[in-house]
């Protein structure tokens, strides 16, 4: 697909750290008091006992297929100053379309929201497609996309 990947952090990377799996550790910090906490575990849950060849999201890194792609992530947590990355797998990884995970909450049978995570796992696409890649060894940073103003964190004098 391709060859160029992007994450979308509030960290300020410099090129050569390596982004570690963190949404892990978000979800199973807090436990069901973290509202995607029932989403992953269905993911979770639908990947160990249909797919386990694929990398498990509670321990991947996370990044996006094109810079489009992360733009568009990035404007869903605005508000939050993000800073867009362009990275490199360190190992092997898989490409998923988000997209499955977006639609989850317009099915209200159990049967419905297992299948969006079954074709989420298949490595079906939506349209437009979202696709993010999970990468378990992490991602390295190659460099910075997102420009950061030197004056920008400074607070300004009366």
């Amino acid at each position: 697909m391709t060859d160029q990947f992007f994450h979308v952090s509030n960290l300020l990377y410099t090129e050569g750290d390596m982004v570690q799996a963190n949404w892990g550790r978000v979800i199973l910090g807090a436990g069901p008091a973290h509202n995607h906490f029932y989403r992953e575990y269905l993911f979770e849950r639908i990947r160990s006992a249909e797919f386990p060849d694929q990398p498990s999201r509670m321990s991947s890194a996370f990044g996006f297929v094109s810079h489009t792609v992360a733009d568009w992530f990035s404007q869903l947590h605005e508000g939050t100053p993000n800073i867009i990355f362009e990275v490199e797998p360190v190992g092997p990884h898989g490409l998923f379309d988000m997209g499955w995970i977006d639609v989850l909450g317009l099915y209200r049978t159990f049967k419905g929201v297992e299948d969006c995570a079954r074709r989420y796992w298949k490595g079906e696409t939506r349209q437009p497609p979202h696709v993010e890649i999970l990468c378990p060894e992490g991602l390295r940073i190659i460099k910075r996309i997102t420009p950061i103003e030197e004056n920008m964190a400074a607070p300004q004098e009366p």
